[in-house]
């Protein structure tokens, strides 16, 4: 018994190990990713610019009588958050599969990180096995994560697809107001 309470605990140990070097790894590629700036950032602080730069040239016009937006403003942020990612992903891990997604790239593998997607295809066509393809374990989890990306990125494509739908009809509603509201007036103009 006590040899066996022995292996579980160094069993446990040898995994906290693997954690803290996968931790550390993880703070390591996060940054060389701040490093890297993001392109959907610059497009915010670009919105962020125009917005601004919108609202003095509006704060000038409203002293004139002319609202050209009235009421809130819609949000225009359509990502995905880490939220919308699902459970049970590290801290970016959906983003960066998210970004191979967005990509139309195939999401590396463990062990593959670093290879292009291309090179990754040209090893497995010549008969490389990959890390990832070895474990049964490993590679369910592997399709797990990667079903969390996809469905995610389905769920704000549908969104999106409903959005502008919903969109299309208000104003083709709103488009059938005006031209009643015009034939009402045209009418009472007429007599």
């Amino acid at each position: 018994r006590k040899k066996e309470k022995d292996k579980k605990k160094r069993k446990k140990e040898k995994k906290e190990k693997k954690i803290k070097k996968l931790k550390k790894k993880l703070k390591k590629e996060k940054a060389k990713n701040k490093n890297i700036e993001d392109p959907d950032k610059k497009d915010e602080k670009k919105l962020k610019t125009v917005v601004s730069s919108s609202s003095s040239s509006s704060d000038s016009s409203d002293s004139e009588g002319d609202k050209s937006c009235i009421g809130p403003v819609q949000k225009q942020n359509a990502g995905l958050s880490h939220k919308d990612f699902g459970h049970a992903l590290l801290p970016g891990e959906g983003a960066a599969m998210a970004a191979f997604v967005a990509e139309g790239k195939r999401i590396p593998r463990r062990g593959e990180i670093g290879l292009t997607s291309d090179e990754i295809a040209q090893y497995e066509s010549v008969g490389y096995v990959m890390s990832g393809s070895r474990h049964r374990r490993m590679e369910a989890v592997r399709i797990r994560k990667e079903n969390q990306i996809y469905s995610a990125d389905e769920k704000r494509a549908l969104a999106m697809f409903s959005k502008e739908e919903r969109q299309k009809r208000e104003h083709r509603i709103l488009g059938q107001f005006k031209e009643i509201i015009n034939s009402k007036l045209s009418d009472k103009q007429k007599k």
